[in-house]
């Protein structure tokens, strides 16, 4: 462990490397070593001196209750992440918390979230979430495993995790802000406070000692934990051999095992028996690492979100996902992308097809290539394809190996870590051959794959991680990459079907009744455009999801009773003069919502002819269930309603900040709907 006894306090003026970022003129520095000694690499963090001092008073409240605190700390950003300005924070409720662990429940995330966007609204500005914190009362600055799965989720260069540790009977407290640099998270030796008092009062003020090295923490967790550690003992995974050893080394490939997420293998049966009863294909990306001699180690399974039906917007979508992994995981990294999965659906087969899993972008090196990842470093590529739901009790697979652009080769082989009582070697039986020729329809049995784990895809960083424990094991990991929906807009008689099954397509149960209503859907799609848009009831006609996640579904309803999608909306049309705020739509956040993002729902409203885009006002309206509602305030009615003619926007539906972020992982959860909308005209003073 590296500190000082006193912090370094130098007086200096705002250079010009920070001009394109508003930053306060002057500073001062406070750190463990001199401004002009910190490193180049680190980024340069300016903290306002009311987010220090509430920091160091949440230490000292730690400390008084004897248990962990934490929260968020917002601000702003430059372009290339280098400067950092803290400008607000959000203390997070105490819902479940010990003198050793802090746990983000769903409701705490909530809360916070709601704490954002209302400091974001009086700021006038897009708050991003740049930290986490949390403290460690009477113990030292670390990042324990499980926090160190906690910081998973705050991957942008531009984010940090703060550890706050101060000990009883004193005021004094070490800090550590553990910054994104690539793969490591070194620790900041100083920032710049601004709005602070004369220098010689923040000393007394402001104590705390910067640390520059991590120290060995304990492993933190409620009582108990050391009975769970027993148990675990026993069930340690195993190394199994699977499918037949030809020509390739036996070592060739290993499905590991990542320290957070457990085995990979049961990750994959998991995702398995969820593709056998969405009916959709998922393809995940696989991290991991590699000896000189090409021994791939796969520790960790990223999957991409439901892909298209149209196999060239399949490819976009995937390249698009690798472009933002690429930047995330780097070829030179410790953890690089090392293959693909692609799970096929059993209900695209009948007896007597073929099916070619190198003509179904599997070939990762190619679309590596396509991306610019550096295939020097990662000469050897895996393509892995399963079909579930075939055969009974048995998961066929397909492997093959690539050097860098040559042909795939076929291999029939493979290791895995999993559980003894697993037996994967008699469950998983390879196929031989560069094609999957289909002898018998499928029978759609999942029975030994839905006993086994649910799939723990991972989510994602966005703005802020779901619920979990700062230093006790959270929940699995939603899935947060992908893009490229597809939706239709089906007529008035299937809207009670369609929300009727919005939910239900994610069952393992009535496949008959699905199989029905797939049919169902593909007649009334194609009927769309004939359809009498007169038939609407009320101006609402649900969108819903024909292809992968069902997350929500939603209903225009404020645009008058005598609307139909062939005319613009008048959100007003039908509220008194002095109305301010009228509901434009209506939606239902469905329970596949929350296992795939932790983040609130945002709508907004997107004029195509470049007046202001609209941030919909947000009510709750039911048990999951939300309003959004326009605006004609003093404020906004001028800028985005102009003169009250019609005008063309677009609907964006999507987790907060998404859409702002460009090539986001939450990007598949984003939904847009064209539409003509009227401005109304202003309120009478």
């Amino acid at each position: 462990m590296s500190s000082v006894d006193e912090p370094i306090f130098e007086a200096e003026e705002t250079g010009e490397a920070e001009a394109l970022l508003d930053v306060p003129a002057d500073h001062l520095w406070v750190g463990a070593v001199p401004e002009a000694q910190s490193p180049a690499e680190m980024p340069t963090v300016y903290l306002d001196w009311k987010v220090a001092h509430t920091l160091q008073l949440e230490g000292q409240r730690s400390i008084k209750e004897d248990r962990e605190v934490a929260g968020i700390l917002l601000g702003t950003a430059s372009g290339d992440s280098q400067v950092i300005k803290v400008s607000h924070i959000a203390i997070a409720r105490d819902e479940d918390s010990s003198p050793v662990h802090f746990k983000f429940t769903y409701s705490v995330w909530d809360d916070l979230m709601d704490q954002m966007e209302e400091m974001s609204r009086v700021a006038g500005e897009e708050l991003k979430l740049v930290s986490w914190y949390h403290t460690h009362p009477n113990m030292a600055v670390f990042l324990s495993r499980y926090d160190l799965r906690t910081h998973r989720d705050f991957h942008r260069p531009y984010q940090f995790a703060l550890v706050l540790a101060p000990r009883v009977g004193t005021a004094d407290t070490s800090v550590g802000f553990f910054c994104n640099r690539g793969e490591n998270l070194p620790l900041l030796p100083g920032l710049r406070l601004y709005g602070a008092p004369p220098r010689r009062e923040v000393a007394g003020l402001l104590p705390w000692r910067f640390q520059v090295v991590e120290v060995e923490g304990i492993e933190e967790g409620e009582p108990g934990d050391a009975e769970d550690e027993v148990t675990r003992e026993h069930v340690v995974p195993v190394l199994h051999q699977i499918g037949l050893v030809k020509g390739e080394d036996p070592r060739w490939l290993t499905l590991g095992e990542d320290r957070a997420e457990g085995a990979v293998l049961p990750i994959l049966e998991g995702m398995a028996a969820s593709v056998v009863e969405t009916k959709a294909d998922r393809i995940g990306v696989l991290l991991g690492s590699k000896t000189p001699d090409n021994h791939i180690t796969i520790t960790r399974v990223r999957f991409l979100g439901s892909m298209s039906e149209d196999p060239d917007q399949e490819h976009v979508d995937i390249v698009t996902s690798l472009r933002f992994m690429a930047s995330t995981f780097p070829a030179a990294g410790k953890q690089k992308i090392l293959g693909v999965v692609r799970i096929v659906s059993p209900h695209r087969f009948r007896a007597g097809d073929v099916y070619d899993p190198l003509e179904n972008n599997i070939r990762i090196a190619q679309l590596l290539g396509e991306v610019g990842y550096d295939l020097d470093q990662v000469p050897f590529q895996v393509g892995l394809v399963l079909y579930p739901g075939i055969e009974k009790g048995t998961l066929l697979f397909q492997v093959f190996g690539q050097y860098k652009t040559s042909p795939p080769l076929p291999k029939t082989s493979l290791q895995a870590l999993a559980l003894a009582s697993q037996r994967p070697n008699e469950r998983w039986e390879p196929v031989d051959g560069l094609v999957f020729e289909v002898e018998v329809t499928p029978g759609l049995d999942i029975s030994d794959l839905a006993s086994a784990p649910p799939p723990r895809p991972v989510r994602p960083p966005a703005a802020a991680p779901a619920p979990a424990n700062a230093d006790t094991p959270p929940p699995a990991d939603p899935d947060t990459t992908g893009s490229g929906i597809d939706w239709d807009q089906l007529p008035e008689e299937a809207q009670g079907e369609a929300s009727s099954f919005s939910g239900a397509l994610l069952l393992v149960g009535g496949m008959v009744a699905l199989l029905g209503l797939l049919l169902a859907f593909i007649l009334l799609s194609g009927r769309g455009d004939d359809a009498d848009p007169a038939g609407a009831t009320g101006g609402t006609e649900p969108i819903v999801a024909l292809a992968g996640i069902d997350p929500y579904t939603w209903q225009i309803s404020g645009c008058g009773s005598t609307w139909n999608p062939g005319l613009p909306c008048v959100p007003f049309a039908e509220a008194e003069d002095t109305t301010d705020s009228v509901d434009l739509l209506v939606l239902q956040r469905l329970p596949e919502y929350a296992e795939h993002t932790f983040e609130p729902i945002q709508v907004w409203l997107i004029p195509t002819d470049g007046r202001p885009k609209q941030d919909l006002t947000r009510r709750n309206v039911g048990e999951n269930k939300y309003a959004f509602a326009v605006q004609r305030t003093e404020g906004s009615w001028g800028k985005t309603w102009g003169d009250a003619t019609v005008f063309d926007a677009t609907l964006v539906i999507l987790p907060r900040g998404a859409e702002l972020l460009g090539d986001d992982e939450l990007t598949f959860l984003r939904r847009t709907e064209t539409i003509r909308i009227a401005g109304p005209p202003p309120i009478e003073e």
